[in-house]
Protein backbone atom coordinates (compact mmCIF):
# COMPACT_ATOMS: atom_id res chain seq x y z
CA UNK A 1 0.00 0.00 0.00
CA UNK A 2 2.76 2.23 0.89
CA UNK A 3 5.24 1.93 -2.34
CA UNK A 4 1.70 2.38 -4.04
CA UNK A 5 0.67 6.11 -2.31
CA UNK A 6 4.29 7.00 -2.63
CA UNK A 7 4.20 6.32 -6.54
CA UNK A 8 0.80 7.87 -6.17
CA UNK A 9 -1.31 5.40 -7.83
CA UNK A 10 -4.58 6.47 -8.48
CA UNK A 11 -6.53 3.74 -7.01
CA UNK A 12 -4.98 1.05 -4.47
CA UNK A 13 -6.92 -1.35 -4.58
CA UNK A 14 -7.12 -4.03 -1.41
CA UNK A 15 -9.04 -7.35 -0.78
CA UNK A 16 -7.66 -9.32 2.15
CA UNK A 17 -8.59 -11.44 5.29
CA UNK A 18 -9.65 -10.79 8.54
CA UNK A 19 -5.75 -9.96 10.59
CA UNK A 20 -3.79 -9.42 7.22
CA UNK A 21 -2.81 -5.22 8.52
CA UNK A 22 -5.00 -3.57 5.83
CA UNK A 23 -5.78 -1.05 9.10
CA UNK A 24 -2.30 -1.18 9.88
CA UNK A 25 -0.97 -0.13 6.08
CA UNK A 26 -4.12 2.21 6.30
CA UNK A 27 -2.85 4.38 9.35
CA UNK A 28 0.87 3.98 7.75
CA UNK A 29 -0.29 5.96 4.58
CA UNK A 30 -2.22 8.43 6.40
CA UNK A 31 0.55 9.46 8.31
CA UNK A 32 3.19 9.22 5.77
CA UNK A 33 0.93 11.32 3.69
CA UNK A 34 0.38 13.93 6.45
CA UNK A 35 4.08 13.95 6.59
CA UNK A 36 4.35 14.47 3.09
CA UNK A 37 1.34 17.45 3.17
CA UNK A 38 2.03 19.74 6.13
CA UNK A 39 -1.17 22.04 6.56
CA UNK A 40 -3.29 19.89 3.76
CA UNK A 41 -5.89 17.27 4.92
CA UNK A 42 -6.79 14.09 3.86
CA UNK A 43 -9.60 11.60 4.35
CA UNK A 44 -10.77 8.34 6.25
CA UNK A 45 -14.00 6.79 5.33
CA UNK A 46 -15.28 3.89 7.10
CA UNK A 47 -18.69 2.09 7.05
CA UNK A 48 -20.13 3.14 11.03
CA UNK A 49 -18.98 5.06 13.45
CA UNK A 50 -18.72 2.24 16.38
CA UNK A 51 -16.09 0.34 14.02
CA UNK A 52 -13.93 3.48 13.84
CA UNK A 53 -14.13 3.48 17.31
CA UNK A 54 -12.99 0.31 18.07
CA UNK A 55 -10.61 -0.53 15.29
CA UNK A 56 -9.31 2.60 13.98
CA UNK A 57 -9.08 4.82 16.60
CA UNK A 58 -7.02 2.73 19.11
CA UNK A 59 -4.89 1.55 15.97
CA UNK A 60 -4.27 5.51 15.56
CA UNK A 61 -3.56 6.49 18.76
CA UNK A 62 -0.83 3.64 19.05
CA UNK A 63 1.12 4.89 15.52
CA UNK A 64 0.94 8.74 16.85
CA UNK A 65 1.70 7.92 20.07
CA UNK A 66 5.00 5.95 19.03
CA UNK A 67 7.93 7.99 19.86
CA UNK A 68 8.64 8.93 16.27
CA UNK A 69 5.40 11.14 16.12
CA UNK A 70 5.72 12.57 19.66
CA UNK A 71 2.53 12.12 20.85
CA UNK A 72 2.09 15.63 19.43
CA UNK A 73 -0.99 14.78 17.37
CA UNK A 74 -4.92 15.93 18.24
CA UNK A 75 -8.12 14.24 18.22
CA UNK A 76 -10.64 16.59 18.50
CA UNK A 77 -13.70 14.23 18.81
CA UNK A 78 -16.36 16.75 17.95
CA UNK A 79 -15.26 17.91 14.23
CA UNK A 80 -14.09 13.84 13.72
CA UNK A 81 -10.63 14.88 12.79
CA UNK A 82 -7.01 14.22 13.41
CA UNK A 83 -4.45 16.96 13.85
CA UNK A 84 -0.96 16.75 12.87
CA UNK A 85 1.95 19.06 14.71
CA UNK A 86 2.74 19.88 10.98
CA UNK A 87 -0.93 21.16 10.57
CA UNK A 88 -2.22 18.16 8.76
CA UNK A 89 -5.80 17.03 9.66
CA UNK A 90 -6.79 13.99 8.76
CA UNK A 91 -11.04 13.63 8.73
CA UNK A 92 -12.71 10.72 9.89
CA UNK A 93 -16.39 10.10 8.82
CA UNK A 94 -18.53 7.15 8.80
CA UNK A 95 -20.24 7.24 5.20
CA UNK A 96 -24.16 5.87 6.21
CA UNK A 97 -26.81 7.20 3.84
CA UNK A 98 -30.50 6.51 4.47
CA UNK A 99 -32.27 5.03 1.23
CA UNK A 100 -34.85 8.04 2.43
CA UNK A 101 -32.30 10.60 1.99
CA UNK A 102 -30.93 11.28 -1.60
CA UNK A 103 -26.88 10.92 -2.39
CA UNK A 104 -26.69 15.22 -2.35
CA UNK A 105 -26.90 14.76 1.25
CA UNK A 106 -24.05 12.59 2.93
CA UNK A 107 -21.47 12.74 5.49
CA UNK A 108 -18.80 13.75 3.21
CA UNK A 109 -20.55 17.48 2.03
CA UNK A 110 -18.56 20.51 2.87
CA UNK A 111 -15.18 18.43 3.31
CA UNK A 112 -12.36 19.70 0.81
CA UNK A 113 -9.34 17.35 0.46
CA UNK A 114 -6.21 19.43 -0.26
CA UNK A 115 -3.24 16.36 0.07
CA UNK A 116 -5.72 14.17 -2.46
CA UNK A 117 -5.52 11.21 -0.20
CA UNK A 118 -8.79 9.47 0.47
CA UNK A 119 -8.82 6.02 2.00
CA UNK A 120 -12.34 3.85 2.57
CA UNK A 121 -12.15 0.92 4.69
CA UNK A 122 -14.65 -1.90 4.97
CA UNK A 123 -15.53 -1.19 1.18
CA UNK A 124 -17.83 -4.23 1.18
CA UNK A 125 -20.27 -2.88 3.49
CA UNK A 126 -21.10 0.43 1.08
CA UNK A 127 -21.62 1.12 -2.85
CA UNK A 128 -19.60 2.35 -5.32
CA UNK A 129 -21.13 5.53 -4.47
CA UNK A 130 -18.56 6.02 -1.54
CA UNK A 131 -16.18 6.00 -3.71
CA UNK A 132 -17.85 9.26 -6.11
CA UNK A 133 -19.03 10.95 -3.53
CA UNK A 134 -15.14 10.99 -1.76
CA UNK A 135 -12.90 11.49 -4.64
CA UNK A 136 -15.42 14.65 -5.81
CA UNK A 137 -14.33 16.11 -2.38
CA UNK A 138 -10.69 15.94 -3.43
CA UNK A 139 -9.20 19.90 -4.30
CA UNK A 140 -5.59 18.79 -6.09
CA UNK A 141 -4.53 17.53 -9.37
CA UNK A 142 -3.04 14.28 -7.98
CA UNK A 143 -6.05 11.89 -6.28
CA UNK A 144 -5.17 8.73 -4.83
CA UNK A 145 -7.47 6.53 -3.19
CA UNK A 146 -6.86 3.54 -1.26
CA UNK A 147 -10.19 1.13 -0.90
CA UNK A 148 -9.94 -1.71 1.41
CA UNK A 149 -12.29 -4.37 1.88
CA UNK A 150 -12.79 -8.38 2.37
CA UNK A 151 -12.20 -11.21 0.01
CA UNK A 152 -16.28 -11.21 -1.14
CA UNK A 153 -17.59 -10.89 -4.10
CA UNK A 154 -18.53 -8.82 -5.93
CA UNK A 155 -16.11 -6.23 -5.03
CA UNK A 156 -16.74 -3.04 -6.68
CA UNK A 157 -13.59 -1.86 -5.35
CA UNK A 158 -11.52 -4.47 -7.09
CA UNK A 159 -13.25 -4.05 -10.50
CA UNK A 160 -13.18 0.02 -10.06
CA UNK A 161 -9.10 -0.13 -10.08
CA UNK A 162 -8.88 -2.68 -12.62
CA UNK A 163 -11.34 -0.02 -15.16
CA UNK A 164 -8.31 2.33 -14.36
CA UNK A 165 -6.04 0.38 -15.02
CA UNK A 166 -4.60 -0.40 -11.26
CA UNK A 167 -3.61 -3.72 -10.14
CA UNK A 168 -5.67 -4.69 -6.87
CA UNK A 169 -3.38 -6.21 -3.69
CA UNK A 170 -4.85 -8.97 -2.28
CA UNK A 171 -3.99 -10.44 0.85
CA UNK A 172 -4.78 -13.62 3.10
CA UNK A 173 -5.24 -13.79 6.79
CA UNK A 174 -2.58 -16.72 6.99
Amino acid sequence: MLRRLLQRSPIISVRGGWGCGKTSGIVLCLLVNARMHPDQSSLLIVDTADRYRSVHHPELEKWVCAEEFSSRWTWHSTDRKWEAPNGHIIWVRSYFRPSTRSSSHNPLEGLNISSGLVVIDEAQTMSQEVATKAIGRVRTGQPCMIICGLPVQPSWWVDMAEGAGCSPLFYTSH
